[in-house]
């Protein structure tokens, strides 16, 4: 699964560093290259710094990908859970690396954590496309609907 993992990986620098709507206003940055089947990233609008905000977004942005009581797991076509990063959990040159050009505002920043286990990962999906970009391609979409509130 470490190579589907890294694909998604890829995808995500990619949309980073294309020139399209999302890539103007947003960036999805991963926390690093993905070691296991386990990918941690945070979507951030351009203009944001401070880690409350960016948090705020985040948890709105995975609200329709997480359970709640009243879902199943199997009512989601895709699934984002969530961890936090907690600054004073960090040695000073990850804290650095991390949290360059934010401001601290708060005690962790909220990651998206992705855990790659479906075999149909690179199986085209119902509209030609593998379901890892259709994945990606929400999460994109989502972030530009809200960025309408920000």
């Amino acid at each position: 699964m470490v190579e589907k993992t890294r694909y998604f990986y890829e995808l995500i620098l990619k949309v980073s560093s294309d020139d399209s709507q999302f890539s103007q206003s947003l960036e999805i940055i991963p926390l690093s290259e993905p070691q296991s089947n386990i990918i941690c990233f945070y979507v951030k609008p351009k203009n944001m710094v401070k880690i409350s905000a960016i948090n705020e977004f985040n948890m709105k942005l995975i609200h329709d990908y997480f359970p709640h009581p009243t879902n199943h797991i199997q009512d989601f076509n895709y699934f984002i859970s969530k961890t936090k990063l907690k600054g004073s959990k960090l040695i000073d040159v990850d804290l650095a690396h991390v949290f360059s050009g934010l401001e601290l505002d708060s005690d962790g920043l909220q990651l998206l954590r992705v855990v790659v286990l479906n075999k149909w990962s690179h199986t085209v999906s119902g509209n030609g496309r593998d379901y890892m970009t259709d994945f990606l391609d929400e999460i994109k979409n989502k972030s530009l609907e809200m960025m309408n509130e920000y």
